[in-house]
């Protein structure tokens, strides 16, 4: 699914992605998947919306060691958030 598709069906916003950024601040750059997994739940994002980001988890681990970026992961979910303008999506990545 495209990521404008996906935009459109999310119902992730600025709040949660202000909570991740908060958990996965730290000396590390990269969370592993149960780090992940534990902030999720903490969210408690809808169970559709999970779904994708566990995706966009996968497409961000490079290297298939379940661990990503977090800027970089956070980054993309960014252009995911709802009713935001493309240019508060920008500005929001620019944030990270």
């Amino acid at each position: 699914m495209a990521i404008t598709a996906m935009a459109h069906v999310t119902k992730f916003d600025k709040k949660e992605l202000e909570v991740m950024r908060e958990r996965f601040l730290g000396d590390e750059s990269m969370i592993k998947k149960s780090q992940y997994d534990a902030v999720i739940n903490d969210v408690k994002v809808r169970k559709s919306d999970k779904e994708i980001l566990d995706r966009m988890f996968i497409l961000f681990d490079e290297t298939g060691d379940a661990a990503v970026d977090w800027k970089a992961y956070l980054s993309g979910v960014c252009l995911l958030m709802k009713k935001a303008t493309f240019d508060n999506k920008l500005l929001c990545k620019n944030l990270l």
